[in-house]
């Protein structure tokens, strides 16, 4: 029921969103340049926090987990491995089910590439979310506890990836939180996509992306960070696990 739900949820908001910043206008005006950033910051807020709602199913299933390990089933790295490959083909589809209208109807940056870019880029956001979501799942005793650490966690990602406050302007105690954005990377690699781009639909894109302290070069680490995180939830999800099932045996 909850991948079927994401599916049309996927489509639903695609499209809604997509006739919402319908052709956007291709000059410099700020009104243009700011309506594109704000449809990519509500795409990543949507993709990020609709992930969430499979954490009653990592805490339904950690219940079982517990059991099946405590009779010596299976692995937990067998399990965390299981878990992880069978929701990448899935979010694969929710990617592209998601990225297919918003992106052509928006009128983002009009070449293959581009949108090849924007749906590569919209898997590891929704990867990201979801290993993020096991790692919750690990860690909270409970549903009520667990949607309101990923809450307020996600808001702090949120209000601390450049969008609302520069970085220049972030104290230095919070910095850390920036480079811990689950949002920050992915942020910048949509408005490099789409500023800095073979094929900008954008008029003096380069000098935008000068502006907001950006470079080309970050469009490809940026995603190699975003795969570190999907890779890194998942070991914090195992060791918490391990954790877990050895105390159970002990």
């Amino acid at each position: 029921e909850l991948f079927a739900a994401r599916v049309l949820q996927s489509i639903f908001v695609g499209i809604i969103l997509g006739t919402v910043y319908m052709k956007i206008s291709n000059d410099q005006s700020k009104i243009a340049q700011q309506t594109r950033l704000g449809f990519f910051a509500f795409s990543l807020s949507f993709l990020l926090s609709s992930t969430t709602e499979g954490l009653p199913i990592f805490l339904q299933e950690r219940t079982i987990f517990m059991r099946e390990t405590f009779a010596g089933a299976y692995r937990v790295s067998s399990y965390v491995a299981a878990n992880a490959i069978v929701f990448f083909p899935f979010l694969l589809l929710v990617a592209l089910l998601y990225s297919t209208p918003s992106y052509w109807l928006v009128g983002l940056r009009p070449d293959l590439g581009g949108f090849l870019y924007f749906t590569l880029v919209v898997w590891a956001v929704v990867l990201m979310s979801n290993s993020f979501t096991a790692f919750c799942g690990a860690v909270v005793p409970n549903y009520i506890m667990g949607t309101s650490v990923a809450a307020g966690l996600m808001g702090c990602f949120f209000l601390f990836s450049g969008y609302f406050i520069e970085k220049e302007s972030i104290p230095d105690y919070w910095m850390f939180m920036h480079y811990l954005s689950l949002f920050k990377y992915p942020f910048e690699s949509l408005v490099i996509n789409e500023y800095g781009g073979g094929g900008c639909a954008v008029v003096g894109g380069d000098e935008f992306l000068k502006r907001q302290g950006l470079e080309k070069t970050k469009k490809w680490s940026n995603l190699g960070v975003m795969l570190g995180f999907v890779f890194g939830y998942r070991v914090l999800c195992f060791c918490v696990l391990w954790y877990r099932s050895s105390r159970t045996r002990n």
